[in-house]
């Protein structure tokens, strides 16, 4: 995944991992995301202090996993409508933490890659009635990054990516003792080389 945002590229990709109660992890996936058109609203606003990435959706169904591609253009409503119909249903949670910031070459580029960790939640997610999270049922298989706002019909959309791809599997299970969670890394390169084409996956 490659944007062009005025001259730097935003690029990255998610991990996904089940989450132990003695707080070890086993690393299940990772994959590219794809930038969304939306992003660029959050980038103005974290620039001016408002709307800064504090969330996740993490989508589940206890059916067939749906073929979903992701457009550019997806904006929240789709988990507020889509996947929140039968038999699917999200989990919209906010970060664990605050985000971390790491360089690709520390001598130019101070804090360049940010991090952020989301571990999904029974008490937060947003059923179809009577389609709430299950042990050895329920199966994850997308997640968003977003700004949680205080009302989610105004959430705003950064990045998103299903976890099917051509060598991953479709979705991973919620199992007994362990929670799914997504840890997503965004590098923000300078400028130079190859050419960007809106927003793609790679």
């Amino acid at each position: 995944m490659r944007e062009n945002v005025r001259g730097s590229y935003v690029c990255g990709d998610i991990e996904v991992f089940y989450r132990f109660p003695d707080g070890g992890e086993r690393i299940l996936l990772r994959r590219r995301n794809l930038v969304l058109y939306s992003a660029q609203d959050l980038l103005a606003k974290a620039v001016a202090g408002q709307q800064l990435i504090n969330g996740m959706y993490m989508v589940f169904t206890n059916g067939v996993v749906p073929s979903d591609v992701i457009p550019p253009e997806r904006r929240a409503n789709w988990y507020q409508t889509t996947a929140s119909a039968p038999p699917m249903g999200f989990v919209r949670v906010p970060l664990v933490g605050a985000p971390s910031f790491d360089a690709i070459e520390p001598s130019r580029y101070l804090n360049n890659i940010v991090s952020f960790t989301a571990i999904a939640d029974n008490n937060v997610c947003v059923p179809a009635t009577g389609n709430e999270i299950q042990d050895g049922v329920s199966k994850f298989f997308g997640v968003a990054l977003a700004w949680l706002a205080p009302a989610f019909a105004q959430d705003v959309l950064f990045s998103a990516a299903n976890f099917r791809d051509t060598t991953g599997a479709d979705y991973y299970l919620k199992i007994p003792n362990a929670q799914v969670g997504t840890r997503w890394i965004v590098t923000f390169h300078p400028c130079g080389g190859g050419s960007s084409e809106g927003s793609s996956s790679l």
